[in-house]
């Protein structure tokens, strides 16, 4: 009975906290809703746990790099070049050799030459060590080789005039003895009579080439021809060359060939007729002979051959001549530049003012020079295109734009020959310096 009431009375008590007028229902309510979720332990574990450390990577040791040299800036320093002593002496020697026709129509010419020749020869520097001497044209033919008026072999100097005009054993003037009168009375050698030894079939090729190769023991010439002088050739005439068997260019060669192979030791002039000069001033074989242009003649009678004035209305030249000089200037230009500077109209007013502009042109191919250096100079740090080379001549620097370059082609020094080197030294043994500073592995850093 007890059991039974206690029971009951648990039930009722129970249901009561269950009713939703008990306000503790709604507690308990909340007490059974699902609770939220956890904080995730790792979260927690940061916020509330200082970050992890963990040992950094062990970096393979090496032995420490070298340190960089230090270079040093190359000390400027200034030589001076060991060369050859020819090569630092001026030695502004010229042996110009005339080959002049003799023949019966170049009377006025002579005359003409002579006249002007002194204009010819004070175009000269002062330095310059100048000879001259007078060749004759030849003639094979038997008429003239048998002459036993013949004065001169083939290749001969013919012998020089003295002021007064007298003649003497000498074969050459020299430059103390090149007197304005002295230089006329040789060059004017005049025309040969009928009666004489006239070439009628001018050689000039023959003559040039038998004067540098006759025998030292039985040459007239001897002493002429210098070793270490440049030689110029200077043809005067109205004709063309006769010459058989010796072509231009074997000429030119055989005197490149006679001064050592040194081409630039060689020049070749022309006082000549052109082809557009009046037939008037031409040789009779030059403007006649069938023999240099058979198409211009009518050969119908090869005894008499006549010229048809409406062929070759050019007229002619001395095409040999113009080949053998363009030869022989052959780094000088095209051959119409060669021509132009190199041959002067023998028919002309102003005879002088052209043998002046040639005694110009011989004397600044003769003061040029050329010092080949014996180590290659370093260029200017802030000029990459200069090299660091002076120029001395005696004691005194000659300026760079007062006329030398250097070359880096050729690693030499180059000298105009417009440099006036008396403004730089009067003492006649005065001889070039040149210093540089020369390039090591070093340089410019």
């Amino acid at each position: 009975m007890k059991t039974s009431l206690f029971l009951s009375l648990s039930l009722f008590i129970f249901l009561a906290g269950c009713s939703p007028e008990n306000p503790d229902y709604y507690i308990r309510r909340d007490l059974e809703q699902e609770a939220p979720p956890k904080e995730h332990p790792k979260v927690k574990q940061e916020e509330d746990s200082p970050a992890p450390v963990y040992p950094e990577p062990e970096v393979p040791k090496f032995p420490p790099l070298p340190e960089p040299k230090k270079m040093q800036k190359e000390e400027i320093k200034w030589i001076q070049i060991m060369a050859d002593p020819n090569q630092l002496e001026l030695n502004p020697k010229v042996d110009i050799l005339f080959i002049e026709d003799n023949s019966g129509s170049m009377k006025e010419v002579q005359a003409n030459l002579a006249k002007n020749i002194n204009r010819f020869a004070s175009a000269f520097q002062q330095k310059i060590d100048f000879r001259v001497a007078v060749l004759s044209v030849w003639d094979s033919s038997a008429k003239f080789v048998n002459n036993p008026k013949r004065k001169y072999d083939i290749g001969e100097l013919r012998r020089v005039r003295e002021a007064n005009g007298a003649q003497s054993e000498k074969r050459f003037l020299t430059r103390s003895m090149a007197t304005p009168a002295a230089l006329s009375a040789t060059i004017n050698i005049g025309i040969a009579s009928s009666t004489e030894a006239m070439p009628e079939f001018e050689e000039i090729f023959s003559t040039l080439e038998a004067s540098i190769k006759r025998p030292e023991n039985l040459n007239p010439n001897t002493g002429f021809f210098r070793p270490d002088a440049r030689l110029v050739v200077i043809m005067v005439s109205d004709a063309e060359d006769s010459t058989s068997k010796i072509t231009p260019e074997q000429l030119a060669q055989d005197l490149v060939d006679f001064k050592g192979g040194q081409a630039k030791m060689v020049s070749a002039y022309g006082v000549l007729v052109r082809k557009g000069d009046n037939d008037l001033y031409k040789d009779f074989d030059l403007k006649r002979h069938p023999n240099y242009h058979p198409e211009c003649f009518d050969m119908t009678n090869p005894k008499n051959p006549v010229r048809l004035p409406n062929l070759c209305k050019e007229g002619f030249g001395p095409e040999r001549l113009d080949q053998f000089i363009v030869a022989a200037n052959s780094g000088e230009g095209t051959p119409e530049m060669i021509k132009s500077k190199f041959i002067l109209k023998l028919v002309q007013p102003d005879f002088g003012k052209d043998l002046a502009q040639i005694g110009s042109s011989i004397s600044e191919k003769t003061m040029e020079k050329e010092i080949l250096l014996d180590q290659r100079p370093r260029a200017y740090p802030n000029q990459p295109d200069r090299a660091m080379v002076k120029v001395f001549f005696g004691n005194v620097e000659i300026p760079e734009n007062d006329g030398w370059a250097y070359d880096p082609e050729d690693n030499s020094v180059r000298l105009s020959g417009k440099i006036n080197y008396s403004k730089y030294s009067q003492d006649p043994k005065a001889r070039f310096r040149v210093e540089l500073v020369p390039v090591t592995l070093d340089a410019g850093l």
